[in-house]
């Protein structure tokens, strides 16, 4: 249960359906991503799978993205809150340390990974790629578990 009311404001509203939208987009990339990679490392020719060369193109994982668009609505949404909210707030920080370490396992992990991976559906065979498709793979889960810990505390506001 929410402790305290959020405001009434079309701004707050409308910054808190950018918040939302875009942690649920974050959640469906890193999916797509977790189910991608780990499609890479059980392929035995991952260069004959016109899904893996698709997705895997040389370009970077723009979608994936979208996870820094949270915080940046979620700040917003705290100044607009019309003192309703407060960055003293400890779920505030909880959810915001779940989110660091979210962001950091994607950009680290998952997408320099992926581009890493693009070699590997081009017909290179880079030395452990399925290891690195597998890495990439536990990162994204691990990613996306923690920002359903950080959606969690959000709604909970725990005191």
């Amino acid at each position: 249960m929410l402790a305290t009311l959020p405001p009434t404001s079309p701004k707050y509203s409308i910054l808190l359906v950018v918040h939302c939208g875009a942690a649920a987009l974050a959640l469906a990339a890193l999916t797509v991503s977790t189910w991608f990679c780990h499609r890479l490392a059980i392929a035995e020719d991952p260069s004959a799978d016109a899904a893996l060369v698709a997705y895997f193109r040389s370009s970077p994982n723009w979608f994936g993205r979208i996870l820094h668009v949270v915080p940046l609505a979620g700040i917003l949404l705290v100044w607009s809150s019309q003192g309703a909210f407060s960055f003293s707030s400890g779920w505030l920080a909880a959810g915001m340390a779940c989110y660091v370490i979210a962001a950091y396992l994607a950009e680290a992990l998952v997408f320099a990974e992926e581009r890493r991976l693009h070699a590997v559906v081009r017909g290179a065979d880079p030395d452990g790629w399925r290891r690195r498709a597998e890495r990439a793979s536990w990162a994204a889960i691990g990613s996306g578990l923690l920002l359903l810990v950080a959606a969690a505390v959000m709604v909970a506001q725990p005191a």
